[in-house]
């Protein structure tokens, strides 16, 4: 895992990542539509999985052995952990308890 900085732009908006960077990719969060969307780069700062379609909170996950948890709320505001692989491919997903 390295640390590090590194500066992205998504739509104009610039994002300042400051942690892990781990298999390869960093997380970003931006606020889009009113709530905080995660996205993964390269280290070339292309931009490798949008998961703009969850409301995914103010977090900067990081990847283990090719796969990442990250917690959601669907739209019924219903919590989940998800898992998924460096594609955004969803291997897994449970329901958080209330």
């Amino acid at each position: 895992m390295t640390l590090g900085t590194i500066s992205v732009y998504h739509d104009y908006e610039q994002a300042i990542m400051k942690g892990n960077i781990s298999n390869g990719l960093f997380s970003v969060s931006f606020d889009v539509s009113n709530y905080p969307a995660l996205y993964f780069y390269d280290l070339n700062g292309n931009m490798v999985i949008d998961l703009s379609e969850y409301k995914t909170g103010w977090q900067w996950p990081f990847f283990s052995n090719g796969e990442c948890e990250i917690e959601i709320i669907n739209n019924n505001d219903t919590e989940y952990i998800i898992t998924i692989d460096k594609e955004g491919n969803v291997l897994d997903s449970v329901k958080k308890s209330d």
